[in-house]
């Protein structure tokens, strides 16, 4: 079995795309979590400290300093 010029290249080029598109794909995977991970955190606004959300509800109670904090506010129309 001979491989010529062409089968090397076509070779290279399939071979380098496949590695160029699973690279990105990682890092847009990658993005993604960090950006998931990141909303499921809440920051409070007295001492700074992230508080992991476990629950969603309407009052969080920092672990920290010990503050509740309301995290959507209700508009009654």
């Amino acid at each position: 079995m001979s491989t010529t010029l062409n089968g090397f290249f076509s070779l290279y080029l399939i071979v380098f795309l496949a590695l160029v598109v699973t690279a990105w794909l990682a890092f847009a995977w990658r993005q993604y979590r960090l950006k998931y991970n990141h909303r499921r955190h809440w920051v409070c606004p007295v001492c700074g400290k992230p508080i992991p959300i476990v629950t969603p509800t309407l009052r969080i109670h920092c672990r920290a300093c010990g503050s509740v904090h309301e995290t959507q506010h209700l508009k009654e129309k």
